[in-house]
């Protein structure tokens, strides 16, 4: 059922509704960086399946997420070459909340490059957003330029750290953002985990957790 997806009339575009403010407001500030960011492949298949009344795993999901990470690509091309015209490079997102509830393994090839197609959509960077529990193995292998996960609720692990990618550490709740401090704290734990501070420093973000969406322009300020 479409209506289950959140299809109706006026959201059936090539292009989001805001596309077009977007590039102006690009243009006017003179940005030469944008962050992109689409629906997880596999975490819609995961929804897909279940809505169909099946368990979400395996086989199934694989040729969901596969099929319909070829035509989030074609599109995320098309993005990512407005951008370059305009002399800005693409960070390209992939929301994947609910990747470690797959069922996907790290030794299968068919698991592993699902995303290939959006790793090749001329992105400066691709990257898997995974806001809930991560699937360390199974993001070494897909191995993604950027990781960006919740470093409020979440553990980093310092085998995938050491791989050298880059990690966009959600440091920031959105309900409950805290002072400075707090945050500031927050930041040094996570490096000292690591074991190699500076070095993981030198290829990180520092970001909100999932949840500004629905915050007010006033709570957005707030938590930046």
């Amino acid at each position: 059922d479409p209506r289950r997806c959140g299809w109706s009339a006026d959201r059936d575009r090539e292009r989001p509704a805001a596309w077009e403010a977007f590039l102006a407001a690009c243009d006017a500030h003179r940005h030469t960086q944008a962050k992109l960011q689409v629906t997880g492949p596999v975490t819609l298949a995961v929804a897909l399946e279940r809505a169909a009344g099946r368990t979400g795993q395996g086989r199934a999901v694989r040729e969901v997420a596969a099929e319909v990470a070829f035509w989030l690509a074609a599109n995320a091309a098309g993005q990512v070459r407005a951008l370059a015209g305009r002399g800005i490079e693409a960070l390209l997102l992939v929301d994947e909340p609910g990747l470690a509830r797959a069922g996907l393994e790290p030794r299968r090839d068919d698991d592993v490059h699902i995303w290939d197609p959006l790793r090749n959509t001329g992105a400066a960077v691709w990257g898997l957003h995974i806001c809930g529990p991560v699937p360390w193995p199974l993001v070494r292998a897909v191995r993604p330029g950027l990781l960006s996960f919740d470093a409020v609720r979440y553990e980093p692990e310092h085998e995938t750290l050491a791989t050298g990618i880059q990690i966009a550490w959600g440091v920031v709740d959105p309900v409950t953002p805290g002072d400075a401090e707090t945050v500031a704290a927050r930041v040094r734990t996570c490096l000292a985990a690591t074991g190699h501070p500076e070095a993981v420093a030198a290829r990180s973000l520092l970001t909100p957790s999932c949840g500004t969406g629905r915050l007010s322009p006033a709570r957005e300020r707030l938590v930046a």
